[in-house]
């Protein structure tokens, strides 16, 4: 019975350390894959702002747009009849 003894305790105590060693690497891996899985949905958090700030930002730059091609078109107008009228004075 003694070896049996000897065989069952190394075994015991070879479990033990197996267990140890799996759950702090199996921890780490668990740790490292949160972490990655919050920094994706960080990611797509900050794509999203980026993408909703991109759309405002080129909608009032059309805006500008437009608002400058009409200044520019009533002032080339008024340019324009200005030289008219300056050269019906002379």
């Amino acid at each position: 019975m003694p070896p049996l003894n000897y065989i069952g305790n190394v075994a015991g105590i070879i479990a033990i350390a197996l267990f140890v060693i799996f759950r702090k690497s199996s921890q780490k891996y668990v740790d490292e894959k949160a972490k990655n899985l919050a920094t994706i949905e960080d990611t797509q958090k900050i794509t999203n702002e980026v993408e909703k700030v991109k759309a405002a930002n080129q909608q009032r730059s059309h805006a500008w747009k437009q608002l400058f091609d009409q200044e520019y078109a009533i002032l080339k107008e008024v340019w324009g009849s200005t030289w008219e009228f300056l050269v019906l004075l002379t």
